[in-house]
């Protein structure tokens, strides 16, 4: 719901009140989990103090595990490059490890962050991470693109 856009802010805890916990389906997955809270006009959030919580929370993985996951779907993807023809902004990036690359499509808000990684200068390689991105497939080819309004860049 658009009342909640604003509302939680990155590394904070939150009390969550009167949602929907139901099966994440297949079509715009946010994430991998089986689960997702759906939030409704009655739902409450409320911030609280814990230090139980990770800061960054990341997972770190290789390009072939990505290449090896199962369970994504090309509908997303198809439907940012057919936003791209009405001016959307979009970089296509290899990134490479020592297990291989991968394609990482990269949308929106965060073009500005990658152009200002490449812009910078270095006397070695960028390493960059991404966290909360999607796995998609394209012309039968694994990769991963970002999430509008949840994916971050590092």
């Amino acid at each position: 719901m658009h009342k909640f856009a604003n509302v939680a802010v990155e590394r904070q805890v939150y009390k969550i009140t009167n949602f929907t916990l139901s099966r994440n389906g297949e079509n715009f997955r946010a994430s991998t989990h089986d689960f997702k809270l759906s939030f409704n006009v009655s739902t409450k959030v409320v911030s609280c103090e814990s230090t139980a919580i990770p800061f960054m929370g990341f997972s770190l993985v290789k390009s072939n595990e990505i290449k090896d996951t199962k369970g994504y779907s090309d509908k997303l993807f198809e439907m940012h490059l057919r936003r791209e023809e009405r001016d959307t902004r979009l970089v296509v990036i290899d990134m490479v490890d020592e297990m291989g690359q991968i394609r990482c499509v990269i949308f929106g808000d965060l073009v500005d962050i990658v152009n200002g990684f490449l812009a910078l200068p270095r006397d070695g390689l960028l390493v960059m991470i991404i966290q909360l991105a999607r796995v998609n497939l394209y012309k039968g080819e694994v990769g991963i693109q970002n999430l509008m309004n949840a994916s971050k860049l590092w």
